[in-house]
Order: C-alpha cells, then sequence, then structure tokens
C-alpha cells in the first residue's frame, strides 16, 4: 500500500503535502502515520526493512551502566 499525505506532514526531515506519497517507511512508521491520521493507506507499497535490533547489546549496556552506579 501507498502511503499517502492527508495533509501537510513532515517525516524524516521532509515535507509532504496533502496527496504525496510518504516514501522509504517501515511497516511500523507507515502504521504511525495512518494512526495519528495523517495518512491514508493506498494500493500497495513495499516497506524498507527494520532496522535490526540487538537486544544483547542493550543488556549488557544497561548492566554496565548499573555496575558504574554501584562503584
Amino acid at each position: 500500500m501507498a502511503i499517502i499525505a492527508k495533509g501537510k506532514v513532515r517525516h524524516n526531515g521532509k515535507d509532504y503535502v496533502k496527496g504525496d506519497e510518504i516514501i522509504d517507511l517501515t511497516e511500523k512508521e507507515a502504521n504511525r502515520l495512518i494512526d495519528l491520521a495523517v495518512a491514508e493507506a493506498e494500493g500497495k507499497t513495499v516497506f524498507k526493512a527494520e532496522p535490526a535490533s540487538d537486544k544483547k547489546d542493550e543488556k549488557s549496556e544497561t548492566k554496565s551502566t548499573k555496575d558504574a552506579d554501584k562503584e
């Protein structure tokens, strides 16, 4: 589905006006814009891949921060 701006929208530093197709969105970003009622789905589109999330690094960083607070 194409994601079409329903009015003025700024996404990722780019301005869109009513009727513009908002490109380079992940599915999560598209759904957020639709939920905010600033865009609508129309036809088909290909979403860009979600950024990889490395949970192991996040946990290690959190643990390191907690350990630093104890010192």
